[in-house]
């Protein structure tokens, strides 16, 4: 087995990975498809190498980097790469980790970063951008104190350096980094731990919401479609709760059981619904279109965006739009990439460039509302430095 310890100084963020080997110790290799592609499941012909799945984890790494600064601005024209769709109109939101140190102690686990939510709000073809850490009490306690208050979900030891935990202490501190939806007017970060935090229009933290409320769940069957990793599926909001024929995942680009890669591109994976249930499972008969972003670049998670808030009889299941966060490694910026969800193989019909990185994030979800400013209103616009206090 090789093994491969990266280590990112900047986070203090340690991964190991392995990889088999074959016979006499050569390396495995990954079966791997070309940037974009659409083929019936498992065909795919390319490999990649040791090499390659290490930069590619170096370059996952590097996306859990720090952004203490919000901004707030309009999309200009030399951002945009193809057209904004001019139907397009309803909001982008987008949760994760924006935080990985607290004062000069860095976070071991990026998933116990501070919340950070950003927006895209569309409308006649514009876009304007939000991003802004979740105060959460946790939160504005500890950049104030410049030291850890409180207990990680997903690190051993107290905040005071004890490496053990007491199996009576349950209290864990609230990062608000895990979701966020728009539900019953109001925008909700959310995290598993934890009550939502209100934010308002602006992305502004108005505090906990205590929901009343229970959630009920159906049984679901599970089957093994693909010898790949992926994860974050996706799927048409008027599906939900029925069954489906597209689902949207990011997944590694590399194909097989003996090999690991870091989930950087977008897959359309299609399936009959009665598969599995009135009809016996049978691999061969889904097939999959994929998008990879190409080198250095991250693809995140998949939100199928319908082209029509309605769900009549004409409209396709998979008619409308995939959109999803891109980290470019090469150059620590982020971009928004809009797939058609008909044809994603092919590429963005539209690519939004902005100007800073927005750290590798977890869930978002599309809500309809248009939740930016008034057009062409210029007082909306900021950009503050949080280590100036919070």
């Amino acid at each position: 087995m090789d093994l491969h310890r990266i280590v990112c100084p900047n986070s203090g963020l340690t991964v190991r990975t392995a990889r088999p080997q074959g016979p006499a110790g050569t390396a495995v290799t990954a079966a791997a498809p070309p940037a974009s592609d659409s083929r019936p499941l498992g065909n795919v012909t390319s490999s990649a190498t040791d090499a390659d799945l290490k930069q590619q984890m170096d370059d996952l790494i590097k996306g859990f980097s720090t952004q203490s600064v919000e901004r707030g601005y309009w999309v200009e024209d030399s951002m945009v790469e193809g057209t904004i769709p001019a139907e397009l109109e309803g909001t982008l939101l987008r949760n994760g980790p924006g935080i990985f140190e607290i004062g000069s102690r860095s976070i071991p686990q990026p998933f116990d970063g501070d919340g950070m939510v950003c927006s895209f709000a569309f409308k006649d073809g514009k876009a304007f951008f939000r991003n802004k850490l979740v105060r959460t009490e946790g939160f504005v306690a500890e950049q104030r104190a410049q030291k850890q208050l409180y207990r990680s979900a997903f690190n051993k030891g107290k905040a005071e350096g004890v490496w053990f935990n007491s199996p009576f202490d349950l209290a864990v501190k609230n990062v608000a980094n895990t979701n966020v939806i728009h539900w019953g007017g109001k925008t909700l970060a959310l995290y598993e731990r934890g009550l939502p935090h209100h934010l308002d229009d602006n992305l502004t933290t108005v505090g906990t919401d205590d929901l009343a409320g229970s959630v009920d769940g159906n049984k679901v069957s599970r089957h093994q479609v693909h010898q790949r990793n992926g994860d974050l599926p996706s799927i048409s909001p008027h599906a939900q709760g029925l069954p489906n024929r597209y689902t949207y995942i990011v997944a590694s680009a590399y194909e097989g059981a003996e090999v690991f890669g870091p989930s950087n591109s977008v897959w359309k994976v299609e399936m009959d619904p009665n598969l599995g249930s009135s009809l016996p499972f049978d691999r061969s008969t889904i097939t999959q279109s994929v998008w990879t972003p190409g080198p250095g670049k991250i693809a995140q998670e998949p939100i199928f965006v319908p082209r029509s808030s309605s769900s009549g009889s004409g409209n396709a299941e998979d008619d409308g739009w995939v959109m999803t966060m891109v980290y470019d490694a090469t150059t620590n910026r982020s971009s928004l990439a809009i797939l058609d969800a008909q044809r994603i193989e092919e590429g963005p019909v539209c690519s939004i460039g902005l100007t800073h990185h927005i750290p590798l994030g977890l869930h978002g979800s599309f809500t309809p509302a248009y939740l930016g400013p008034s057009p062409g209103a210029v007082d909306c616009c900021f950009e503050y430095d949080t280590r100036e206090g919070v």
